[in-house]
């Protein structure tokens, strides 16, 4: 529970920092809403409708060793078409006991924020913090490490907004932080991108996290394909080489459970 709290105190703490900045969400605000919306309603449908910003997006270094090197290629091929993604999270109260999982507290808290941010680039800056919290200092949440590489390596403030509230809402939902699971969310995170591009780009760092591993037969699928959409000469070919090698690992995890 002190856990907790430190890691709580830190997200409220960001949503401060982020309130000088410019974002129009007040902590006061924040516990105010959480209170009203936990007693009015059980699920809280997460909105997507923020303004875009004009400030260039570029991945970040906050967490030590988890900044990869995605590669540059063409636009050539067909455009892609965004997946629909619709969170449905819970409600957080102002008590610390939400959930005996702190990741998913943590989670339900994060959403809550950045729903009410004004842009996606708000949303976006609350979000990735709080899974550079789980995925480091110690708390090493796996799930949220993976999905911090694959959002921080987007280019548009949106596509990274609706990866991180597709992990958050899938951590918050307590779904075991297991690498078949993992795998199933980089996919569905991948789905939810405008462009192939960063479709590509968030698959391609996830799949570096998930090969940094023991496991032989995982080294071998990752490092494959990692090589062969690296040789692709466009986004599109990167993409559908990706997808098809997490479908080959969700297999494989599906069939050791």
């Amino acid at each position: 529970m002190k856990k907790f709290a430190s890691i709580a105190a830190s997200t409220l703490l960001l949503v401060s920092t982020l309130t000088s900045c410019g974002t129009q969400t007040s902590i006061d605000q924040v516990l105010q809403d959480n209170t009203v919306q936990a007693q009015s309603a059980s699920k809280v449908t997460l909105s997507f409708n923020k303004k875009n910003s004009t400030a260039t997006k570029s991945p970040s270094n906050a967490v030590k060793n988890a900044t990869f090197n995605v590669g540059n290629k063409s636009d050539k091929g067909q455009a892609k078409k965004a997946d629909s993604l619709v969170v449905k999270f819970t409600a957080p109260s102002n008590k610390n006991d939400l959930s005996p999982q702190e990741a998913a507290s943590i989670s339900r808290y994060t959403l809550n924020s950045m729903n009410q941010a004004s842009t996606y680039q708000e949303g976006y800056n609350i979000g990735i913090q709080a899974l550079g919290t789980m995925a480091g200092g110690g708390n090493n949440v796996y799930i949220a490490r993976v999905a911090w590489a694959a959002a921080n390596a987007t280019n548009d403030w949106t596509d990274g907004f609706k990866m991180i509230a597709a992990a958050l809402n899938q951590i918050g939902g307590e779904t075991p932080n297991t690498a078949y699971a993992t795998v199933n969310l980089v996919i569905k995170m991948m789905g939810t991108a405008q462009t192939y591009q960063d479709g590509y780009k968030a698959g391609y760092a996830a799949m570096q996290v998930i090969g940094q591993t023991d496991n032989q037969s995982v080294r071998i699928i990752t490092d494959l394909a990692l090589r062969q959409a690296g040789s692709t000469t466009d986004w599109q070919n990167g993409y559908n080489v990706l997808v098809s090698a997490f479908g080959q690992l969700s297999t494989n995890f599906n069939a050791s459970n």
